[in-house]
């Protein structure tokens, strides 16, 4: 009898034992596949905003069957007698379970990742820095030691934000400060070197206008910066378009001053492209920095299309906007200077040159190789592809050259972007981007293009033309007191880039031979 009991005993024990441990794997189950519900949402959320209607019902059922596969495995096998099948089904269910959760967390991670990147190149204001100079030797060594000096300011360029700045100034002096005003930026900075005030309050965007200056060059040698003014503001809201079905216009512009911010500066890249999502065409049209053009800001004074920049990027797109009869909502500013991290890490690209040349200055500041490039295809890394965008002097049409180039940089990177060469390395790719360019597009609206081209696989087609002109001394806005090179535009090229973006706008398929250009 008490073998009996202790034999019962055992059996209970045993029994126990494997309620127990039957109760484990229960709960194990259920964490697994309550793990993989979460995370399968999860990237399941993350995926719609890039996919179309088509795209996301195929997730759900492939997300739906897995975990239907899984719970057979895991929970239903439970129920099996055979103890060897049972645990060979839970192997792999579990693995299974295991496997599709760390890829939709991965998956997840990237695209959040990507979502990011596209929200933070969002730029909806704009900065200007206004700087307070003396001269290099002066005994100011901060704001406050210049209270009582006399300050010099101009009235041309974008006055308003120089009166924001000596709201400033008087702050931070205690005191209102006395000022004199002189009808040019230069003007004041004469005053300033024969000691007439004892300070300068100017933009920096205007400060490399003076060092481009015969006579000016040396601006930044002579004088020192004691104190800077940033002020920010608002870039009008021009309204929205479904820019999936409807043509939409981008200025894309480059700014000279190396910032991966957007701020007030000079716009040596004046780029509209023309963007139609129904024909799949892209028309660049690259207008000269030293293009003779209308400000929108002043209307009836002439300056250089460049210049616009110093008054912000509204004023860019609004006075392109006039010049070519279009409604310009979007833009993109990008810093070529980050294009030598994008383009290597994508591993080159390919670029199409219109002639032979070598270039005859530095691209940048840590790079001062010359490179040479054929009339053709070039394959290119970093640094050569700033050099192609950034060479003028070595060619016979000067700015006019320079904007082919860079439409032709433009274009094979759009190309290469939409290769799979954007996998090898993803973030590398992100924080390029990131990096170089700011944009009024939300990541809303750059995510359903996306979705639009996934949807759509077929290959875009990318069309430039390039405006050209004569040119000729005149006196333009923002440097009044005396006559500067500047392009009047070829009024007949003139006409047929407008007609060119309407042709666009209105779906018509242009052709290679359309945009054909004449040698100057």
């Amino acid at each position: 009898m008490s073998e009996d009991r202790q034999k019962a005993r055992q059996d209970a024990r045993r029994k126990a034992k494997a309620a127990k441990l039957a109760r484990k794997r229960r709960r194990a189950n259920k964490f697994y596949l309550t793990l993989q519900v979460i995370v399968s949402c999860l990237f399941a959320l993350a995926a719609f905003k890039f996919l179309p209607n088509s795209y996301r019902m195929a997730v759900v059922v492939i997300l739906f069957l897995d975990f239907f596969m899984v719970y057979i495995l895991l929970v239903l096998s439970m129920r099996q007698k055979n103890k060897a099948k049972i645990k060979k089904k839970r192997r792999w269910g579990g693995a299974i379970s295991l496997i599709t959760i760390v890829v939709c967390i991965m998956g997840t991670f990237v695209l959040t990742r990507i979502h990011q990147t596209l929200d933070g190149m969002n730029a909806d204001t704009m900065k200007t820095k206004i700087g307070v100079y003396v001269l290099v030797n002066d005994k100011a060594k901060e704001i406050v030691d210049t209270k009582n000096y006399q300050f010099g300011c101009s009235t041309t360029g974008d006055y308003d934000n120089t009166l924001k700045a000596f709201e400033e100034i008087d702050k931070a002096c205690g005191q209102e400060v006395s000022k004199n005003s002189y009808e040019s930026a230069t003007k004041m900075v004469d005053a300033l070197y024969s000691k007439e005030v004892g300070a300068i309050v100017l933009s920096e965007a205007y400060v490399n206008v003076l060092k481009d200056m015969e006579g000016y060059e040396k601006f930044s040698e002579k004088t020192r910066l004691i104190y800077e003014v940033t002020i920010e503001k608002k870039i009008s809201d021009r309204g929205k378009e479904d820019i999936t079905k409807k043509p939409f216009v981008v200025y894309i512009s480059g700014s000279d001053t190396r910032n991966t911010k957007l701020t007030t500066s000079r716009h040596d890249v004046n780029i509209i492209a023309v963007v139609n999502p129904e024909s799949k065409q892209v028309l660049m049209v690259n207008t000269p920095r030293d293009t003779q053009i209308d400000l929108s800001v002043s209307p009836g004074n002439m300056d250089k299309l460049t210049h616009c920049g110093m008054y912000g990027i509204d004023c860019s797109m609004d006075t392109l906007g006039n010049f070519y009869d279009i409604d310009i909502k979007y833009f993109a500013q990008i810093n070529f200077t980050g294009i030598i991290k994008l383009v290597d890490t994508l591993g080159g690209v390919t670029v199409e040159s219109d002639r032979d040349f070598r270039t005859q200055t530095a691209s940048s500041l840590n790079d001062d190789t010359r490179y040479s490039f054929v009339k053709g295809e070039n394959t290119i890394d970093g640094h050569q592809a700033l050099a192609f965008a950034r060479e003028r002097h070595a060619l016979g049409d000067g700015d006019m050259g320079r904007g082919a180039h860079q439409m032709a940089l433009i274009k094979a990177l759009a190309k290469k972007m939409m290769s799979p060469a954007v996998l090898k390395d993803f973030n590398g790719v992100l924080d390029s981007i990131k990096d170089m360019s700011a944009t009024n597009f939300t990541a809303e609206e750059m995510e359903s293009l996306v979705q639009m081209q996934l949807d759509d696989p077929s290959e875009w087609q990318f069309l430039t033309y390039n405006l050209t002109g004569t040119y000729v001394k005149e006196y333009v806005k923002s440097l009044s007191y005396k006559k500067v090179w500047t392009m009047v535009p070829n009024a007949a090229e003139h006409q047929k880039a407008k007609e060119l973006i309407q042709r666009v706008k209105k779906g018509e398929v242009l052709t290679e031979a359309d945009v054909k250009q004449t040698p100057q």
